[in-house]
């Protein structure tokens, strides 16, 4: 690290702490290259066994009452966020790294200050995929639908403006890079998340697995689309499918499912490792902003077949598109392209096969120390020219 930036004051701003998900483990990396940084997050709601990676960190929330109180209920205040974000006075840092999913970008910094953002998207909902919750009535129907929709068409112009304030704006993806781009004509830079290998030594074996099964792994949640991989082996039933994951969705699709799918829920990490080792291929059907899961099975010389859509198509090096292939993407997102592609995946693998190897190399390119120099070469950049 260059003595230039070592030296500075540095604070990290994020949305808020509720789970360990990819977000907060890239927040742990950060905190790892500036361990002296301070946290500043709307609420922390991390469970005491859930925040051992923070350590000494200073962690310092939002005064507001309303979150405090009522921490699970955080999306009600969605609307007030952005004010909220703008109250973090964070003068007496060199250096402000926000990582935002929603309005952490947002946060007001000063002349004398360096604000980089990584941005793992913009806010979903208030953008492109607004129609799609909307349909679900993700946020309610009638007077509450209206309301939120209204609130929408206001937020859009804060966030559009938020993207302005940061000196330098980083995106997750080349994915998340053309989203910025629609959202507010941003060209940006792109440095994928870290992907830590999973260890094959750890596995422990799991019973009662069926045979030549596909794996997924997965929270059950309605984006996943879990229910469309459910009804594609619901017409294969000579084929196996595994599930793990728990989520809200659970138990309808368990409700759904045909006897030649077999759900595991939650495993701990060693379990996981072994029934990802055992499977012919991992299925993910998501538009995925990057998706690590998949890349952790790459890890383990498995096999990855994906939507196209997203980020997916970035990592994940398919059939026909690379000479050294990891898996297959296929083109549309229903149960009868998915069973078109596990057909040529397995015709490929009769004839040709895919390298477990080559699987593991493509797993690599998201190394931690892939991301560390990348990261830190953009905070020296960002300050050299700000």
């Amino acid at each position: 690290m260059k003595n230039s930036v070592a030296e500075k004051r540095v604070v990290i701003v994020c949305d808020w702490l509720t789970v360990n998900g990819g977000a907060e483990k890239v927040l742990q990396l950060l905190l790892e290259m500036f361990p002296q940084a301070d946290i500043y997050t709307l609420f922390d709601a991390l469970k005491p066994s859930e925040r051992c990676w923070l350590k000494q960190t200073k962690v310092i929330t939002s005064k507001s009452l309303l979150l405090r109180y009522f921490p699970s209920k955080y999306r009600w205040f969605l609307p007030i966020m952005p004010f909220w974000i703008e109250q973090f006075d964070l003068v007496d840092y060199d250096v402000v790294i926000s990582c935002s999913h929603a309005v952490a970008k947002g946060v007001i910094t000063h002349p004398h200050q360096t604000h980089l953002a990584y941005i793992y998207s913009p806010m979903r909902y208030a953008w492109d995929l607004q129609f799609e919750h909307f349909e679900r009535g993700d946020f309610g129907r009638g007077l509450k639908g209206w309301l939120f929709k209204h609130w929408l068409h206001r937020f859009r112009v804060w966030d559009a403006v938020s993207f302005l304030r940061p000196d330098q704006v980083i995106a997750s993806s080349h994915f998340i890079a053309k989203r910025i781009e629609k959202v507010v004509n941003l060209d940006c830079p792109v440095i994928y998340p870290p992907v830590s290998p999973l260890n094959p030594g750890l596995a422990e074996e799991v019973e009662g697995l069926p045979e030549h099964y596909y794996v997924i792994v997965s929270r059950m949640v309605p984006y996943k689309n879990i229910d469309k991989i459910i009804r594609a082996f619901a017409q294969l039933p000579e084929r196996n499918l595994v599930i793990i994951g728990n989520g809200p969705l659970l138990s309808a699709f368990q409700q759904m499912a045909s006897a030649n799918v077999t759900f595991l829920g939650y495993l701990p990490k060693e379990q996981m490792i072994y029934v990802l080792q055992k499977a012919r291929a991992c299925i993910h059907m998501a538009v995925e902003d990057f998706g690590i899961a998949p890349l952790e099975a790459q890890s383990l010389g498995v096999p990855v077949i994906a939507y196209q859509r997203g980020a997916l198509h970035e990592t994940i090096m398919g059939i026909g598109r690379s000479s050294r292939p990891t898996g297959i993407n296929f083109k549309d997102n229903t149960p009868e392209s998915l069973i078109s592609a596990l057909e040529v995946f397995e015709d490929y693998q009769q004839k040709v096969g895919i390298s477990q190897s080559h699987c593991i190399e493509n797993s690599r390119r998201f190394s931690v120390e892939t991301f560390r120099l990348a990261f830190m070469q953009a905070v020296e950049k960002a300050c050299d020219c700000a």
